[in-house]
């Protein structure tokens, strides 16, 4: 399973990536890849997000929702596709069925954006 946000996406589109190996998940992007990306964002809504606390909470309250739901309208939608066929189910239909739950996909990178939004408000 490719282990990196964007490149997972161009991975179903563009089979053949300049730069790909078979060592490196994470194809030219290795040291921003997998979940150090998530430093990045975090670092980044940290230091340039200029909202309001209150309009803060709404965008952060408003993206985790969609991102669920998202994940949950995702996860339904392969599984009926996946126990159709699920005699004949091979490791490319699992991919396909975790794909929505993977901790890099964009609609958990949309509910983890929420998250970060709204407990940079929690003062302490």
């Amino acid at each position: 399973m490719d282990n990196n946000l964007v490149f997972s996406i161009y991975k179903n589109v563009f089979p053949r990536i300049h730069g790909e190996s078979d060592w490196n998940d994470f194809r030219m992007m290795y040291y921003f890849g997998g979940y150090f990306g998530y430093v990045i964002l975090g670092y980044f809504l940290h230091h340039y997000t200029l909202l309001s606390a209150n309009k803060s909470l709404l965008l952060g309250t408003f993206l985790f929702l969609v991102g669920a739901a998202l994940t949950y309208w995702g996860f339904i939608d392969d599984q009926d596709v996946f126990l159709n066929k699920i005699a004949t189910s091979n490791e490319e239909d699992w991919k396909l069925i975790e794909f929505n739950m993977n901790f890099l996909s964009p609609n958990i990178v949309i509910m983890t954006t929420g998250i970060f939004l709204i407990v940079q408000e929690i003062k302490v």
